[in-house]
C-alpha cells in the first residue's frame, strides 16, 4: 500500500475528526436510548439494539431528517467509517447526528447543525485542494535526462545521481518558504494604496490564526454574520464572484483571470465608523488551494478611504484572524471588503464568520 501525500493525510485528519464526533453522538445513543420501530410496524421478534445503523436509517427515514436523500444503513455506516463522499454531504451528516440525538433523548439545535455544517465545508475545501495537487504533483518533478549511448569517456568515474526523493524534498521546502515569505505591497488598489493622502490608511499586523472558541472582548457587536446581529449580507461588488448561501456560512466562487487583488470584490455594507474609536474585526475563511487576498474595512464610495488594509494568505485549512485598528475617520456607511481577483485559475472560497465590534474605551 503506498503512503499517502500530505495533501490526502489533511483530508484523512478532517474526516476522521468529524466522523469521530458522529461517532461519539452514537455511542451516547446507544448507551442511553433505547429501540422503538417506527410508527406504524410491528414490534420486531428479535430484540434490536439501540442506534444500531438499522435503527439510525429507520429514524432518519421516520423523521424526515435528510429529505431528498435515500438512506439506508449502507449510507449510514459509510458516514461513521468517514468515507468519501458520504462524509462531505452535509445534508447526510447532520441527519445522522439529529437521528443519534433523537434515540439518545437530547437536544441537538441549530448552532450544532451549523458546526457540523461548516465541518463537511471544511473536508469538501480538503478534498478540492488535495486533487489539485495531485494534478500539479507532476509538474513539480524533474524531467529524466537520456543516458547516455556509449560508455563513459572518464573509465573507472561512477555516475553519481541525486536521488528523487532528495529533489522533492527540496522543492517542497522551497514552496514552504515561498508561501511563509509575506506578500508584497499591491499597486493601483484603492482601498489599499489609492486612498486620500490626507487620511493614512492605518494597518494591524495580520494575526496568526486565533484559537475558535476564544472569548470576545467588551463591546458593541456592530456585525455578526452568524445571525446574532445582521445588518446586511455579503454580496458580489463585481464581475465574476458567484455568491451562494449555505446555511450560515456562504460559498463563493471567483472567476480568474484578471490582473489585480481588486479585479473581484466581496463587500459587506452598511457599517459605520467613528473617528478615533478602537475596533476589533474577526474573520474565518479559507479557500480551495493557497492564495492571497486583500482585506479592508473602507468607504463604500470612491476613493474607498480605509482606516484597516491588509493582505493575508489563505489556504484549505480554515483560520479565524483578528485584526484590531483604530479608525481616523467618520464613515456613516462602511464596509468590509474582500478583494479576491489576481488569479490566474477560478478559486472557490468559504466565507466562516465576519464579525465586527466597537471595542470598549
Amino acid at each position: 500500500m503506498e503512503p499517502l501525500s500530505p495533501w490526502w493525510r489533511e483530508v484523512g485528519a478532517a474526516t476522521e475528526l468529524l466522523a469521530s464526533t458522529l461517532n461519539e453522538a452514537v455511542f451516547r445513543a446507544a448507551r442511553n436510548g433505547s429501540y422503538a420501530p417506527p410508527a406504524g410496524t410491528p414490534e420486531p421478534r428479535r430484540r434490536r439494539k439501540a442506534a444500531s445503523l438499522r435503527h439510525l436509517a429507520e429514524v432518519i427515514r421516520a423523521h424526515r431528517l435528510a429529505p431528498g436523500i435515500s438512506v439506508d444503513k449502507d449510507a449510514v455506516g459509510a458516514v461513521l467509517a468517514g468515507r468519501l463522499p458520504q462524509i462531505a454531504d452535509r445534508r447526510l451528516v447532520v441527519a445522522v447526528a439529529r437521528a443519534a440525538h433523537l434515540i439518545s433523548g437530547t437536544p441537538f439545535g441549530e448552532a450544532d447543525a451549523r458546526r457540523l455544517a461548516v465541518a463537511c465545508a471544511r473536508v469538501t475545501a480538503a478534498v478540492a485542494a488535495a486533487r489539485e495537487a495531485d494534478r500539479r504533483a507532476p509538474s513539480l518533478l524533474p524531467a529524466r535526462f537520456p543516458r547516455a549511448a556509449g560508455p563513459s569517456t572518464r573509465p573507472g568515474w561512477r555516475s553519481r545521481r541525486l536521488p528523487v526523493g532528495v529533489l522533492v524534498v527540496f522543492i517542497v521546502l522551497a514552496g514552504v518558504v515561498l508561501v511563509a515569505r509575506p506578500p508584497s505591497t499591491r499597486a493601483g488598489s484603492t482601498a489599499f494604496s489609492g486612498t486620500d493622502p490626507a487620511s493614512p490608511v492605518v494597518t494591524s499586523p495580520a494575526q496568526a490564526c486565533v484559537p475558535m472558541g476564544t472569548p470576545l472582548p467588551e463591546g458593541e457587536v456592530i456585525l455578526d454574520s452568524t445571525g446574532r446581529s445582521v445588518t446586511g449580507g455579503w454580496r458580489g461588488g463585481s464581475d465574476g464572484v458567484v455568491l451562494t448561501p449555505n446555511g450560515p456560512t456562504m460559498d463563493a466562487v471567483v472567476k480568474g483571470g484578471t490582473g489585480g487583488l481588486w479585479g473581484r470584490v466581496i463587500t459587506w455594507d452598511g457599517l459605520p465608523l467613528v473617528r478615533g474609536r478602537s475596533y476589533l474585526l474577526i474573520l474565518e475563511l479559507f479557500s480551495d488551494y493557497p492564495m492571497t487576498i486583500g482585506v479592508a474595512v473602507r468607504d463604500d464610495s470612491p476613493p474607498y478611504r480605509a482606516p484597516l488594509a491588509r493582505e493575508i494568505r489563505l489556504t484549505p485549512a480554515a483560520c479565524q484572524r483578528y485584526f484590531e485598528f483604530t479608525s481616523d475617520l467618520t464613515i456613516p456607511r462602511g464596509q468590509i471588503a474582500l478583494e479576491v481577483g489576481g488569479a490566474v485559475r477560478d478559486s472557490h472560497l468559504w466565507l466562516i464568520q465576519a464579525t465586527l465590534i466597537a471595542l470598549t474605551a
